[in-house]
């Protein structure tokens, strides 16, 4: 078995490439809404603008040298605490089964606790089984709270 180069970077608005990773981040942002009725898709401007924000990191895992998944930190402080959300991570299919969504994920945690986050918080759909026995394994644990949401439109 051939090795593979694979690393992990966090994507930063004033970078070079950053139109190259558009592409491909959109090709994994339609494996995040593949059972939606549209898929996912953003352009270089929202990626740029979300990329601005200080309460926001993405990180992208590259196999030799293609960005094969990603993982996105939401932070949010309030007059007590500082915690984080983790949204859109993501793997490319091809490429399941080889530990990289827990490398992502790793990599998440470490950046929270940099940030000396309290707590992480992040959802996943029941029926995405592999994420979410990756997450129990990495210490997640459903809360007891009751989850409420505004829909505005």
């Amino acid at each position: 078995m051939e090795r593979k180069d694979v690393r992990i970077r966090r994507l930063w608005a004033e970078d070079d490439q950053l139109e190259e990773c558009i592409g491909p981040i959109n090709a994994l942002l339609r494996v995040l809404s593949e059972d939606k009725p549209k898929p996912y898709q953003i352009d270089l401007g929202d990626l740029m603008l979300a990329l601005d924000s200080d309460d926001f990191a993405l990180y992208v895992l590259e196999v030799d040298g293609e960005i094969a998944g990603m993982g996105s930190l939401h932070f949010h402080r309030t007059l007590t605490k500082q915690t984080a959300y983790i949204e859109d991570v993501v793997v490319l299919p091809r490429f399941h089964g080889k530990g990289f969504g827990k490398m992502i994920m790793r990599r998440l945690i470490d950046h929270a606790k940099e940030e000396e986050v309290r707590f992480i918080e992040l959802t996943s759909h029941p029926r995405r089984i592999a994420a979410n026995k990756l997450y129990q394994k990495l210490g997640f644990v459903i809360p007891e709270t009751n989850l409420y949401r505004l829909f505005l439109e």
